[in-house]
C-alpha cells in the first residue's frame, strides 16, 4: 500500500484574515493559494497554545498543552515529556 505524501505548513503569527486562499479580496498569497488549490485547505482550525512552543508540541505530540510539559528548573513549566510517541515516528510505522 502506498503511503500518502503530506506537508504540514505552519506560519507563526500569520492569521487568515489577509490571505487570499481564505477569501481575502486582494491576491496577497499567490504561492500559498496555488498550493492550497492542489491540496487540502482547513477552514476550521485553532491554535492549542498562545505561543509557538506549546502549539508546536501539541501538533507533534497529539496532546493537549497541559499533557506534554513537566516541571523544569531551566524554563519553569516548559520541559517536554518524552514519553509520548512523536509524530514522525507514528508516520514511519
Amino acid at each position: 500500500m502506498k503511503r500518502p505524501n503530506f506537508l504540514i505548513f505552519v506560519m507563526d503569527v500569520q492569521g487568515t484574515n489577509n490571505m487570499s486562499c481564505y477569501r481575502y479580496r486582494r491576491k496577497t498569497t499567490p504561492n500559498i493559494d496555488e498550493f492550497a488549490d492542489e491540496g487540502v485547505l482547513f477552514e476550521n482550525h485553532f491554535a492549542p497554545g498562545i505561543w509557538t512552543l506549546p502549539t508546536h508540541a501539541s501538533l507533534f505530540f497529539s496532546q493537549k498543552q497541559n499533557n506534554h510539559f513537566e516541571q523544569s528548573y531551566l524554563v519553569p513549566g516548559y520541559a517536554l515529556k518524552f514519553s509520548f510517541m512523536i509524530f514522525a515516528k507514528m508516520c514511519s510505522a
